[in-house]
């Protein structure tokens, strides 16, 4: 189809109307420069903030396969990535993150969080 949008480094294509879709209850989008830390941080909201008791119970979806160069979880409101080391990577991945949420027509409605290691 000729109207769909490839985020190359996501190794994800969307039917615009399906990235309205999916995108349309994200509030956050919370990045990581390792993908380890990104999926941990989606597991635990997961398990300890949307489980239920306060928040409803959301499902940890993966929306990139385990090969592409970033990866993109959703959990409920919340996109989670990683960015890879240095700002040319980080560049990339944001500029494909926040393309994918302003072609989700969510960009006045998210916070951006970007978050590392605590030692």
């Amino acid at each position: 189809m000729a109207d769909e949008v490839t985020f190359h480094h996501y190794s994800l294509t969307f039917d615009p109307k399906e990235i309205s879709h999916r995108f349309k209850v994200i509030r956050f989008v919370l990045v990581a420069g390792c993908h380890h830390r990104a999926e941990a941080q989606a597991q635990y909201l997961c398990e300890k903030l949307f489980n239920g008791a306060t928040f409803p119970k959301y499902p940890l979806e993966r929306l990139t396969k385990p090969l592409s160069r970033f990866t993109l979880l959703k959990v409920g409101p919340v996109l989670l990535s990683n960015h890879g080391m240095g700002c040319a990577s980080m560049s990339i991945a944001l500029h494909e993150l926040l393309l994918m949420c302003h072609r989700a027509d969510v960009m006045n409605l998210i916070t951006v969080l970007r978050f590392g290691t605590c030692k």
